[in-house]
């Protein structure tokens, strides 16, 4: 089943060929994200390419299960804090183990554990078709910087997926952003709800829809307790 998931995630996927440590030349349309902000984004990088992702835990990083290889974890590279090349103190941790959702396009990479490195909860509530979220990426167009750019739900499942476009018309997500944080702002801080794993059609832009699956499915917020022990956010 897992299989069948994947081919589908590539066949969209918002991966890049392998690049340089910060990704390749992220979101179109995005604004600059100011050093020090969202600093539990991570990019992912192994022999898949290069990807976003977002740091759950002091020792777990979440992504799209399309963006680890089958193989050895400590192939993949983990770094945490990073807005720019050159800028910030990004951390770099290499991975221990990796885990692939069984039906879903998601994997969450084991590191070492490092006290005090930031981290972002899940949400616990879900969206719906017309609520609004944040999207933090790295990706083609970045020009290898952080941004982020604000998505409108327009169709969600009531149970893994849901799909959403720029809420100002001029947001896309782009190849690389694969992995990514989608997130929401809340009193209480940021909070994480769900993992950018492809666009439709396969075309960056403004026009191109953007595919994510949820973390505040049952079933997710299971398994992601289940591998990483209740150590998530």
């Amino acid at each position: 089943m897992r299989a069948a998931a994947v081919a589908a995630a590539v066949a969209g996927a918002l991966v890049v060929a392998l690049a340089p440590s910060a990704p390749a030349g992220a979101l179109i349309g995005g604004t600059p994200v100011a050093v020090g902000e969202r600093p539990y984004f991570a990019t992912v990088s192994g022999p898949a390419g290069v990807c976003g992702g977002a740091m759950i835990g002091t020792e777990w990083a979440i992504t799209a299960g399309h963006c680890v290889a089958q193989g050895d974890a400590r192939d993949v590279v983990v770094t945490a804090g990073w807005t720019r090349a050159g800028e910030g103190r990004p951390v770099t941790l290499h991975g221990i183990q990796a885990y692939w959702h069984p039906t879903v396009d998601m994997a969450l990479i084991r590191v070492p554990a490092t006290p005090g490195i930031a981290t972002v909860p899940l949400a616990d509530a879900p969206l719906v078709a017309g609520d609004t979220y944040i999207s933090v990426g790295a990706g083609e167009g970045s020009g290898e910087r952080l941004t982020e750019g604000r998505f409108r739900i327009d169709w969600a499942s009531p149970y893994w997926e849901f799909t959403a476009k720029g809420a100002t018309g001029t947001e896309g997500n782009c190849y690389g952003d694969s992995g990514s944080p989608d997130i929401i702002e809340t009193p209480a801080g940021d909070r994480l709800v769900g993992v950018a794993w492809g666009i439709t059609p396969q075309t960056c832009g403004p026009t191109t829809r953007s595919r994510s699956y949820n973390v505040w499915y049952p079933a997710t917020r299971q398994w992601i307790a289940s591998v990483t022990g209740g150590a998530s956010s």
